[in-house]
């Protein structure tokens, strides 16, 4: 088994706020896809690149090369074909058919109707129900969020960026089902053991003269996904990017939130997004014609108990942890659970009788409240810089009030010391200024004040005073 292989990683973090409201949701581009639901006012997306390292490969149990050639005369199947690209995604692996017969994998649709909303719109989203458990990237996904926009958002939490990561993207794009009138439509259908998306003569808004596209995206219940393309007058590479991102393949991201607590002393909550793979296809080789097959690898979060857990060999380290009974690598969706509840010491990849089931009584572990509107979600971190942050924030405000205090003493002594100096030296300026102002000559100069008032009711007094 070859050793894992380190990728460095770009990060990139994106702040813009977003106004909460019933029914809308802007996206990072300056977009907006509709969606019946409310979400958080503010959020921040670190993208960690193309994959924190690739899966273990053992190429001696492959049978074709990642790249083939054109073979001699043969009658061996399709798949070894020199059109069709293999490749390895650590999460998924990839077979692109470059010139097949897409009547093999194209689901026909005839008695299917449009969407109602997404087959006249733009830059819309619908939630819609899977008929059964979809695997992705291991985690359980039961609805799926569909766009007119060429791609699937595959997480429960709904935010503005739903094109920065979380998607399935067949061909992520500015496609438009109004210009194309009632021919332009979006449809998807529960088909046997497959639930089958397909964008059907829409059109690219920007560049509505290029002609219509018409492509699927099939989610077998198996976990598999495939892109299908049966007519695109565009290559991808010549779509315009400028005013809608273009992607072709997967990726996933993982949640931390932090509290904090702002300027008017009121306790939010801060949500970044971490997008930790992603798998890019390349667009060179998607065209008319073009089947991609997506096969999920095993992950670390399938399995549900230690001894599997310990004992697996997928390529990642996985780790059982008895405190939350959870297997996991320690980045996948309930990364910050595993943090907060000391995971990263408490679990174990070899002996699991020797695994903890609970923390050490003087370790404490605090739940995050789930986010609602009105919450700030902004950029987090993990969880050592959290704890420090907070600690950080706690001697701060102790100094803040050490610091007041002392000024107020200092201020009351300083004021007590002027007084007892004047007292004691009548002849020094200070001690002729108290005598003028003290309390008998006060009364003097306020018995000397008139006050009148105006007739009408409301207007101003005036004081005129005669000392």
């Amino acid at each position: 088994m070859a050793s894992p292989r380190n990728i460095r990683t770009t990060i990139c973090v994106i702040f813009i706020g977003v106004l909460c409201l019933q029914g809308q949701i802007n996206l990072s581009e300056g977009l907006s896809y509709r969606e019946s639901v409310e979400y958080p006012q503010d959020v921040s997306v670190v993208s960690l690149g193309q994959g924190r390292f690739r899966r273990q490969v053992d190429n001696s149990s492959m049978t074709t090369p990642m790249t083939t050639t054109a073979p001699e005369k043969t009658t061996t199947p399709d798949f070894l074909d020199y059109n069709i690209a293999h490749d390895d995604h650590s999460y998924y692996k990839s077979l692109t058919i470059k010139q097949s017969n897409i009547a093999d994998y194209w689901v026909e649709l005839k008695d299917a109707k449009g969407h109602q909303t997404l087959s006249d719109s733009h830059r819309t989203a619908v939630t819609a129900s899977l008929p059964f458990m979809f695997l992705f990237y291991g985690h359980p996904v039961t609805n799926v969020t569909i766009a007119t926009g060429g791609f699937l958002y595959m997480s429960p939490f709904i935010h503005k960026f739903l094109t920065a990561t979380q998607y399935v993207a067949p061909l992520m794009a500015n496609f438009d089902t109004i210009t194309g009138g009632e021919n332009s439509s979006v449809i998807f259908k529960q088909v046997a053991n497959k639930f089958v998306v397909e964008w059907r003569d829409v059109y690219l808004q920007d560049q509505n003269g290029s002609g219509t596209f018409q492509f699927q995206v099939i989610l077998h219940m198996n976990g598999s996904i495939v892109f299908v393309y049966k007519q695109l007058p565009l290559r991808v590479y010549n779509i315009s990017d400028v005013n809608h991102s273009v992607k072709v393949g997967l990726s996933d991201a993982f949640y931390y939130d932090t509290l904090y607590v702002d300027e008017k002393g009121i306790s939010k909550k801060r949500r970044t997004i971490y997008e930790y793979h992603r798998v890019l296809l390349n667009t060179s080789d998607i065209r008319e014609g073009t089947v991609v097959i997506l096969h999920p690898l095993p992950t670390c979060n399938q399995y549900s108990e230690c001894e599997s857990c310990v004992n697996s060999k997928i390529g990642f380290t996985c780790k059982w942890c008895g405190v939350i009974n959870r297997c996991s690598d320690s980045v996948d969706w309930y990364r910050q659970e595993w943090l907060d509840q000391g995971c990263v010491h408490l679990s174990g990849s070899a002996n699991c009788s020797q695994i903890p089931t609970r923390a050490p009584q003087a370790q404490t572990s605090s739940t995050l409240p789930s986010v609602k509107d009105g919450d700030t979600i902004q950029t987090a971190t993990v969880k050592d810089i959290y704890l420090t942050s907070m600690t950080t924030a706690s001697q701060s405000t102790v100094a803040i009030i050490v610091i007041v205090i002392v000024f107020v003493l200092v201020l009351i002594g300083g004021v007590g010391g002027w007084m007892y100096y004047a007292y004691t030296h009548p002849t020094t300026a200070s001690g002729m200024w108290l005598m003028e102002h003290r309390p008998s000559q006060m009364k003097a100069k306020l018995a000397n004040m008139k006050f009148w008032k105006r007739d009408s009711a409301g207007d101003k007094y005036a004081v005129d005073s005669t000392a």
